[in-house]
């Protein structure tokens, strides 16, 4: 039983004559958290990025940036494996965000070409092959289009970039 009381208290009894540095470096990394999101937020008000686009990515950086404080601080302590565990969290969520990200920036880049497309515009007929009617709107991931019976199809720009459409009304007359 002490060999355990051991294996616990040791890592702390070590610890406790580091606990000041640790608090400076969570200290000075909040600081440094908080300046980095005002430089964040204020660089999509200068690029007028959609509201749910900066609130992901804010929500992924603080993320980030709170495991590599957390990590620091434990780094701080003396307390190396719990650190490294943190980072490999980290790299872990990279990982996943990575693969999701594909998606997205399928979405982003295949909006780019249909918005710079001359026969894909708002007001536009369109029919593609589920989808038969007019182009409500165009955003950064998704093209609204609107049926004949009044129904909103809201379809990933990703889909309509890599399947074929055609416009039944070109509104050139």
């Amino acid at each position: 039983m002490d060999s355990i009381l051991d294996a616990f208290s040791k890592p702390i009894m070590n610890a406790w004559p580091r606990i000041p540095g640790a608090l400076i470096a969570l200290v000075v990394g909040y600081i440094a958290l908080i300046i980095i999101n005002h430089l964040v937020k204020f660089g999509f008000s200068v690029i007028k990025t959609p509201r749910a686009v900066k609130q992901i990515f804010l929500s992924v950086v603080n993320i980030l940036l709170w495991a590599i404080l957390l990590a620091l601080v434990f780094q701080s302590l003396g307390l190396p494996q719990v650190a490294l565990a943190l980072s490999g969290s980290v790299a872990i969520f990279g990982v996943l965000l990575a693969t999701g990200a594909n998606y997205l920036v399928s979405d982003i880049l295949s909006g780019l070409f249909l918005t710079k497309d001359p026969d894909f515009k708002i007001g536009q007929k369109i029919k593609t092959v589920d989808v038969e009617g007019l182009i409500e709107y165009i955003d950064i991931r998704k093209v609204r289009i609107r049926d004949n019976e009044g129904n909103l199809h809201v379809i990933p720009n990703s889909v309509l970039d890599k399947g074929p459409f055609v416009v039944l009304d070109d509104n050139k007359k």
